[in-house]
């Protein structure tokens, strides 16, 4: 029960992340490798400003949103515009590049070592058909569910959901329909930086926050891809896959959890290339 639990908890975080993933992809047909990064810098900001400056916990992360918001449309305007028009994919190192430099950052600023964001929920073991869950761990299922829940009626049903779509499906005749284009990319960017940053506030009392946290952005990417990368209702379901595997899988030992993610990836994408959920 505690794992199937702590695999749901840590599986919404990876879906979270991934659901940025499908956002700049079905908006722009381009990825952005510096996910994982937003989602360290989201954790690290979160931690400065709860537990250095002592913030209010939701006024840490609104900071966290709005500073990784506007870090997503630069790296749209500086790191893929240039070369998204380009017949290349160089906009992939070049995002991958900006993830580097973010990391760096963050070395620089905090440190290279674990930083402990006490959790707001409180750290008392919530007992469960004999076992203990964490509050934070309930806490990141609930809030990961109805964050991406809001994003995808965002993108159905608002008028600015409906501009992305329009985009998604043809710049061109949106650009003739009056719908700046532009803007919009950028949106799709600042949107999935944020929930990435999101991410990372969520899962640092369980994991701590250091710039190393960054290659949680490449089991999201996993993630996306099992599930789907046009499907977002798929990426979700690949993320609580996922991250029940690898506590289920955390039985064999630390090591076999964080292996059990890639072996599972690749056994997948070796039968079903377009993710379990491709439609």
């Amino acid at each position: 029960v505690q794992m199937v639990v702590s695999g749901l908890a840590r599986g919404s975080v990876y879906s979270l992340i991934a659901l940025g993933f499908y956002i700049t992809y079905k908006t722009t047909k381009t990825l952005n490798f510096a996910q994982g990064e937003a989602l360290m810098m989201g954790a690290m900001i979160g931690y400065s400003s709860y537990v250095v400056f002592g913030m209010n916990y939701i006024v840490s992360i609104i900071i966290a949103l709005i500073v990784m918001g506007a870090m997503g449309a630069l790296i749209e305007r500086v790191a893929v515009r240039p070369l998204r028009s380009l017949a290349t994919h160089g906009y992939i190192l070049s995002t991958v590049g900006a993830g580097m430099v973010l990391k760096n950052i963050a070395v620089l600023t905090w440190g290279g070592g674990e930083h402990y964001i006490p959790s707001v929920f409180g750290e008392e073991v919530i007992k469960v058909a004999g076992a203990g869950i964490l509050p934070q761990e309930l806490a990141n299922f609930f809030i990961s569910m109805v964050t991406m829940v809001l994003v995808l009626v965002l993108l159905q049903k608002s008028l600015l959901g409906k501009g992305l779509r329009a985009v998604a499906l043809n710049k061109d005749a949106a650009g003739l329909m009056g719908i700046n284009v532009k803007k919009l990319i950028v949106f799709s960017y600042v949107l999935s930086t944020a929930l990435a940053a999101l991410a990372g506030i969520l899962i640092s009392p369980v994991t701590y926050a250091s710039p190393a946290m960054g290659i949680i952005g490449l089991k999201a990417f996993g993630v996306a891809i099992i599930g789907g990368i046009g499907n977002p209702i798929g990426i979700v379901l690949a993320g609580l896959l996922l991250g029940v595997s690898e506590f289920l899988f955390g039985i064999l030992g630390a090591s076999w959890r964080e292996a059990s993610a890639f072996i599972m990836i690749m056994l997948i994408l070796a039968v079903r290339p377009d993710g379990l959920f491709s439609r």
